[in-house]
C-alpha cells in the first residue's frame, strides 16, 4: 500500500478528551496514491476508465463488457464510503503478474465493492420506512421486503442479490420514484447507492456463478446421510460447472476462472492423496454414483481395490468358519451326531471362493445394469461380493461433512437445556432416538431383509 492506515478521529491519550481530525491527512494521501504513474492497465495495455470497467484483453477471445449506462451521471452517486474503498487493493501490481491475473484480480476488487453497495442500498431501503412501504404495496415487489445479509454467511449474501435481482425493476424505481417525506441526507445516502448497467450485469454473473454452490450446500449439509461418494460426485459437478462457455458473459468467465483456482487449490492440492482415494472408491462401489465416474476415475478404483480385498480375505474366511460352526451345533440331527462320531465332517461345503479379479469384473457387470440405491444392491449382493460389501461398509460411513454430528450436538443442546437438567444420559439418549422416530421403521426393513 502507498500510505499507512489511518482512523478518523483518532483518540489523543492526554488529560483533556482531545480528538484529532486527521481525515485531511487521509485525504492527502488518497490524492497522491491516485496519482502513481503506475496504475492498472488491462487488456492491451489500456487504462481503467472512469466507470471502473475492464477492458478485456483481445487475445483471449472475449468481447469488452462495457456498456451503454444511463442518462444519470455516476459521479454524483460515488459516496466517500466508495472511494475509500476503491483503495483496498495496491495502485500498482506486481510485473510479474500477468494480464489474465490482473483481470482476476480487478474483477474481485469490484465484485467487492458490489457487494458492499448493494448491502448499503438494501439497508437504506429497509431503514426509510417510506420507501420499505412503497416497496412492500408495489405489485411487483417482494411482500416481506428485502433480505439484508449477514457478512459471515456467504448464502444470506447470495439470497440478498437473488431477491434484488429478481425485483430488479422496483428497485430502479425508487431512483425515480419522489418520495417527499424523507430528508435531504436520506436523498443523498439513496443517491450514493445507485447501481448503473455495468454494475447490473456483474450481479448478475455473481449471482450464476454462485448459484450451483448454494445448491450443492443444500444437498451436502441437509438431514440425510452426506456419504463420501455423494461429497465427490458434487465436487466433480460444480468443476464442471466453473468451466467456461462460449455463452458466458465477460464478467461470468472472470469469476469462473477466479472462483476455479481457489476451487482447485483446495479440491486439487491442499487434498491428501488418501482422502481422494477414499472419495473415488466410495463412488465407485455406490450404484447412484458410478455412472458418474470418469473413465479415469473408475481404472484409479480398480487399481487400489485388490489391495484393499487381500487385506479383508482373512477376517471374512474367519467369519465365514465361526458362523457355520454355529450352524452346526444349533441344527444338529442324529445323523449328524453320528456323523461326528465316526469322525466325517458334518459342516456344509462351501462354494468355491471367487477370485479378486474375478470378483471385480462381475461387480462392474452387475452394478452398471442395477438401477436403485446403494442399499438395495449391496442387501442383494452382499453375500456374492463379500469382500468389496466390507470395504463398502467401511468407506460409506464415513461422513463427508460435520453437519449430521453439528445437528445431533445442537438438538441436543437444546433438549438438554437448564429447565430440564435433571434429565440423566439414558433418557436423553433415548429422547434423542425418538426424534428421528420415523426412520425407525426404515432401519428395521433393512434389518429384516440383512436376515435372509
Amino acid at each position: 500500500y502507498p500510505f499507512k492506515p489511518y482512523h478518523k478521529n483518532k483518540v489523543v491519550e492526554d488529560d483533556e478528551d482531545d480528538f484529532v481530525d486527521i481525515a485531511a491527512d487521509v485525504e492527502d494521501e488518497l490524492v497522491e496514491a491516485e496519482q502513481t504513474p503506475d496504475d492498472i492497465k488491462l487488456g492491451n495495455n489500456k487504462q481503467l476508465n472512469q466507470n471502473d470497467n475492464i477492458t478485456i484483453s483481445s487475445d483471449i477471445g472475449i468481447p469488452s463488457p462495457v456498456l451503454p449506462t444511463t442518462d444519470l451521471q455516476e459521479d454524483e452517486f460515488i459516496s466517500d464510503d466508495d472511494e475509500e474503498e476503491s483503495n483496498d487493493i495496491p495502485s500498482v501490481l506486481p510485473s510479474s503478474i500477468d494480464n489474465i491475473h490482473k483481470q482476476m484480480l480487478e474483477i474481485q476488487h469490484k465484485t467487492h465493492t458490489l457487494v458492499i453497495r448493494t448491502r448499503k442500498l438494501v439497508g437504506i431501503m429497509r431503514s426509510i420506512a417510506v420507501i420499505d412501504q412503497y416497496v412492500r404495496n408495489h405489485e411487483n415487489g417482494p411482500k416481506n421486503g428485502f433480505i439484508l445479509d449477514v457478512q459471515i454467511r456467504w448464502n444470506s449474501t447470495f439470497f440478498m442479490l437473488q431477491r434484488v435481482i429478481h425485483h430488479q425493476l422496483v428497485v430502479r424505481s425508487v431512483f425515480i420514484y419522489k418520495f417527499p417525506t424523507i430528508t435531504a441526507v436520506q436523498k443523498s445516502s439513496l443517491a450514493n447507492a445507485y447501481l448503473d448497467y455495468d454494475q447490473w450485469d456483474l450481479m448478475q454473473a455473481l449471482h450464476d456463478v454462485l448459484a450451483p454452490f448454494e445448491m450443492a450446500t443444500r444437498s451436502l449439509s441437509g438431514k440425510h446421510y452426506a456419504t463420501l461418494a455423494l461429497a465427490y460426485t458434487t465436487i466433480n459437478i460444480i468443476r464442471f460447472g466453473l468451466q467456461s462457455k462460449e455463452n458466458d458473459s465477460p464478467y461470468l468467465a472472470l469469476l469462473k476462472k477466479s472462483i476455479l483456482a481457489q476451487f482447485e487449490l483446495y479440491f486439487d492440492i491442499k487434498m491428501t492423496k488418501t482422502q481422494k482415494e477414499l472419495m473415488i472408491i466410495a463412488s465407485y462401489l455406490d450404484p447412484e454414483a458410478h455412472d458418474e465416474l470418469s473413465e479415469e476415475d473408475k481404472q484409479t478404483a480398480k487399481t487400489i481395490l485388490p489391495g484393499l480385498m487381500k487385506n479383508v480375505s482373512q477376517s471374512i474366511g474367519n467369519s465365514s468358519i465361526s458362523t457355520s460352526s454355529i450352524v452346526t451345533k444349533t441344527k444338529q440331527t442324529l445323523t449328524d451326531k453320528l456323523k461326528n462320531m465316526v469322525g466325517i465332517s458334518t459342516n456344509v461345503k462351501l462354494s468355491s471362493s471367487l477370485t479378486i479379479e474375478h470378483e471385480l469384473v462381475l461387480f462392474s457387470q452387475a452394478i452398471q445394469s442395477f438401477e436403485s440405491d446403494f442399499s438395495s444392491f449391496w442387501l442383494q449382493y452382499r453375500d456374492r461380493f463379500s469382500r468389496l460389501y466390507r470395504i463398502a461398509l467401511r468407506v460409506s460411513i464415513i461422513p463427508a461433512t460435520s453437519v449430521p454430528s453439528e445437528s445431533i450436538f445442537s438438538v441436543a443442546g437444546y433438549v438438554a437445556r437448564k429447565q430440564r437438567a435433571s434429565l440423566s444420559s439414558k433418557s436423553l439418549r433415548h429422547l434423542m432416538v425418538l426424534k428421528e422416530r420415523h426412520r425407525l421403521d426404515a432401519l428395521r426393513t433393512i434389518s429384516d431383509n440383512s436376515m435372509y
